[in-house]
């Protein structure tokens, strides 16, 4: 039986998991018409639902920069002031 022999190249070893879990990379931005809420903490210690009330906390703030219609229509005022407001319609 032939042998086979691995041939590592370290110089690149681990990169993709390293840009995956860069946190000074930029958030990803979604295409037009849709919507990414993200949340990103250091403090790695929290449980996962004092993560999500931050998160939440955080996303209701920049609701109080804009006025809602009854409605509640996704227009330029809250994309400019309440990005992560999330453009829901019921059909």
């Amino acid at each position: 039986m032939p042998k086979f022999e691995e041939v590592y190249d370290c110089a690149t070893a681990g990169k993709d998991a390293y840009d995956i879990i860069d946190c000074a990379n930029p958030s990803y931005n979604s295409k037009v018409g849709l919507a990414v809420s993200t949340y990103t903490t250091r403090n790695l210690n929290l449980p996962e639902e004092d993560v999500l009330k931050e998160a939440m906390s955080k996303w209701y703030d920049q609701l109080k920069n804009v006025d809602l219609d009854e409605d509640a229509n996704y227009d330029s005022n809250v994309q400019t002031s309440a990005k992560d407001f999330a453009n829901v319609s019921i059909m």
